[in-house]
C-alpha cells in the first residue's frame, strides 16, 4: 500500500512548480530581505547577511 500526503506547505520567495502541487502557499523573504548566513564546501567562510530591505507585502523570514 503507497502512503497519502495529507498536506503539503510550499515556503518559497517565487511561485514554483513545486507551488502547484501545495494546499498551502506561504510567500517567504528573499536574500536581501532577511538575517541570514551563507557558506560553501568551497571554503571556510561563513558570511553574515544583514537585511538591506523590509519585506514585501506579508513575506516573512523563514
Amino acid at each position: 500500500m503507497k502512503g497519502k500526503l495529507d498536506l503539503l506547505v510550499d515556503i518559497d520567495f517565487r511561485m514554483a512548480s513545486s507551488a502547484l502541487y501545495a494546499d498551502v502557499v506561504l510567500p517567504t523573504a528573499t536574500w536581501y530581505e532577511k538575517t541570514d548566513l551563507y557558506s560553501i564546501d568551497m571554503n571556510p567562510f561563513v558570511h553574515p547577511f544583514q537585511p538591506a530591505v523590509d519585506p514585501l507585502w506579508e513575506a516573512r523570514t523563514d
